[in-house]
């Protein structure tokens, strides 16, 4: 037998061809990932995408329900409805994220001690990266917090503004995000938490020496005052509200009660 009647022995796989909905959906959200569809403008009607691209409605339909499933576009029904573009937050993280906790059975304490972790590195960053506009915001949450000490609402808004600002200061886009889905998680805890005007007020100072340190780019002075506000806050929980190991992700906030009221 000659080589050239010998029959080619290969190993093939299968070959996966993307659906069109799939590419479809891909495309539209690579435009507004890019910019080029900008935050709360309408897409075309069904009929319009169907004449532009000379799918079906049926594919276009399932292009539009993978987008809004993965949260960047809402569908409105009725008069003047359609999709409506939505660019993701931190709240298109964090949702996902607490219900795979609360699956997962994770403690109060698992995510105190994740941000005791991650916000001493996000302060050194922040100390080596910040800006003089990120300063400003920083010292504007903390004339916030110190404004009215007994105003709970307005402290609580303006202690995860200071945490979020410090975060945007740090440049690192992944810290950024991770730290807002943390706090998010964290606010649905402490907006039932009780803390005494004496707390409040050390926490003023304990922001105030953090933001000391990122001002003066000091990495160190930074990171040393953010592990020492959060050593002093767990202390406060631990002494207020228990065994934080005990208190799972999956309980009703409201359900968390000081150790004096249960």
């Amino acid at each position: 037998m000659t080589i050239a009647n010998e029959v080619a022995r290969i190993s093939l796989t299968g070959v996966h061809v993307p659906k069109a909905s799939d590419l479809l959906a891909k495309q539209i959200k690579e435009n507004i990932i890019l910019g080029n569809i900008p935050d709360g403008a309408q897409l075309p009607t069904e009929k319009e995408l169907v004449e532009q691209i000379g799918l079906s409605r049926p594919t276009v339909r399932e292009a539009l329900r993978i987008l809004e499933t993965e949260g960047l576009i809402a569908i409105k029904t009725g008069r003047g409805g359609g999709a409506v573009v939505r660019h993701p937050s931190s709240e298109s993280v964090t949702r996902p994220l607490a219900l795979l906790l609360q699956f997962q059975k994770s403690r109060l304490s698992d995510l105190l001690e994740a941000r005791r972790l991650v916000e001493p590195l996000i302060a050194r960053l922040a100390a080596a990266h910040r800006t003089e506009e990120d300063l400003a915001r920083i010292e504007n949450s903390l004339k916030l917090m110190g404004a009215d000490l007994t105003d709970t609402r307005a402290f609580l808004d303006a202690n995860v503004s200071f945490h979020i600002q410090v975060a945007a200061a740090s440049g690192n886009a992944v810290l950024n995000t991770l730290m807002s889905s943390l706090r998010d998680l964290i606010y649905q805890f402490s907006s039932e938490i009780t803390i005494d005007i004496p707390t409040r007020r050390l926490t003023l100072l304990e922001h105030t020496a953090t933001y000391e340190g990122i001002k003066a780019g000091d990495p160190d002075l930074a990171a040393n005052a953010m592990l020492e506000h959060h050593v002093s806050f767990d202390n406060y929980m631990a002494e207020h509200y228990g065994d934080l190991s005990s208190i799972m992700m999956t309980v009703n906030p409201r359900q968390f009660q000081p150790l004096n009221r249960r």
